[in-house]
């Protein structure tokens, strides 16, 4: 029993790709135009998760953007067009790696900078002196 439950959660992780598209609006039958939309999917960040790209998402702001990137690539849109309509309606956050402006620099040096202030931190503690307190027993 327990061989079936390991392989049937095997072949789901395995084929969690394939449930991503979930609307026949967003089938693209042209294979190119199929791995052009699956390229961008994964440059633009879900709102709703956050941590996943729309091409992870199984969100309904997922599923739509997913859709209106096979619309836009349908009408013969460029990748970058599509990208660009996209970031204009969402801002910045939408693009799994936003550029590197003044508004986004929290987003790329704030992680490096608080572990420098964790280091700094750390070894300021492990340089300090012990204290000299008496351990008792003398006046």
């Amino acid at each position: 029993m327990r061989a079936f439950l390991c392989a049937a959660l095997l072949i789901l992780i395995s084929t969690q790709a394939a449930f991503a598209i979930t609307s026949p609006r967003e089938r693209l039958d042209d294979p190119v135009l199929a791995a052009r939309a699956e390229i961008i999917a994964k440059d633009i960040r879900c709102v709703v998760c956050q941590n996943q790209s729309i091409a992870d998402s199984d969100s309904e702001i997922a599923l739509g953007l997913r859709t209106l990137i096979a619309v836009q690539l349908k009408e013969g849109k460029s990748n970058d067009e599509i990208i660009t309509y996209i970031h204009d309606r969402y801002g910045d956050f939408i693009l799994m790696k936003p550029p590197v402006k003044p508004a986004t620099w929290a987003l790329w040096f704030g992680p490096a900078l608080i572990f420098l202030l964790g280091l700094f931190a750390a070894s300021r503690m492990m340089k300090r002196k012990p204290s000299a307190k008496t351990t008792g027993g003398h006046a």
